[in-house]
């Protein structure tokens, strides 16, 4: 009887392995846009998590958050992202992304290129255009 239990034990054992109820919780971020005109997009996949799957994904310096709730799929894709840039935080559009099942989660982090950079040369004006300022090195975006 005792062989019997063990040898049972060691086939469920397997069966939810085989089975994937054992498997690590991960969510991968994928950057389709880049934001231009507020039209930033990224794709997120996750796997080890059972729909229906709750999404969050927050910027916390652009004060923006986006929940997309009881998605029935293990991908979801948030759109409309800002082009987001602050000069005093060094990573200038930070997404974070979790992903919940109400059991388990993942989460990510994914980073988004400005729309552009940028450089301000301020002169002082001389006669006859006084008081005039001149933008240069602009890189990216549309003119």
């Amino acid at each position: 009887m005792k062989q019997f239990l063990q040898r049972a034990l060691l086939l469920a054992s397997g069966l939810i392995m085989s089975n994937g109820i054992l498997q690590a919780q991960t969510l991968v971020g994928t950057i389709i846009t880049q934001p231009c005109n507020n039209n930033g997009q990224i794709s997120v996949t996750a796997t080890g998590l059972i729909p229906p799957i709750s999404y969050t994904c927050n910027n916390y310096m652009a004060n923006q958050s986006i929940v997309h709730s009881a998605v029935n799929s293990l991908t979801d894709v948030f759109t409309n992202l800002k082009a987001y840039q602050n000069i005093n935080y060094t990573q200038f559009n930070t997404w974070s992304i979790l992903a919940s099942d109400g059991v388990n989660s993942a989460n990510v982090t994914v980073i988004l290129n400005p729309a552009f950079q940028d450089s301000i040369k301020v002169s002082p004006g001389l006669c006859p255009a006084n008081s005039t300022l001149q933008a240069i090195n602009f890189l990216g975006g549309t003119p």
